[in-house]
């Protein structure tokens, strides 16, 4: 319900959405439920008696901020994932490639519990995941200045007479 209806809140105030707090979350529940009222939610026994789920993150945020704020964050958080499974594909080095696996498996989790779950929306739910994405790209930094450093004093110097 929550889903269908953040569409449907997005599309018609497009493109910036309803506003925040006014829609799914806390905010909404306790100081403004005009637009629950408007979207019949008065109907739902779950609802008379405060019984309803808030803060499911991307309902919440769909409506409240509109397409082009969601698209972009849901952009963001997709970049992370596919970055993050990008290079634990890619890498060489086995703890590079077991870091980088850690930070894509919590972040896919991250994402996948955030469809129910105001995950995003909590610092301490988050933390997890982008500490060890934090840990695998400082990780991944190192390894390529070590590298350099290694290419570049294997090459040898050229001496030029000096006349």
């Amino acid at each position: 319900v929550l889903f269908r209806d953040a569409f449907e809140l997005a599309n018609g105030s497009f493109p910036l959405g309803t506003g925040l707090g006014s829609f799914g979350g806390i905010g909404a529940k306790l100081f403004d439920r005009h637009v629950y009222e408007l979207l019949g939610y008065h109907r739902y026994w779950w609802y008379r008696q405060d019984l309803f789920l808030l803060d499911t993150y991307w309902p919440n945020f769909i409506a409240e901020t509109g397409w082009i704020a969601s698209l972009a964050l849901f952009s963001a958080i997709s970049g992370l994932v596919l970055y993050s499974f990008n290079q634990a594909w890619r890498a060489t080095d086995g703890l590079e490639k077991r870091t980088w696996s850690i930070a894509f498996g919590s972040q896919f989790v991250a994402v996948s519990i955030s469809l129910t779950s105001p995950i995003y929306s909590d610092p301490n739910m988050v933390a997890f995941p982008f500490l060890f994405f934090g840990m695998a790209f400082t990780l991944s930094q190192q390894a390529k200045k070590r590298s350099g450093f290694q290419v570049d004093s294997a090459i040898p110097s050229i001496k030029r007479d000096a006349k």
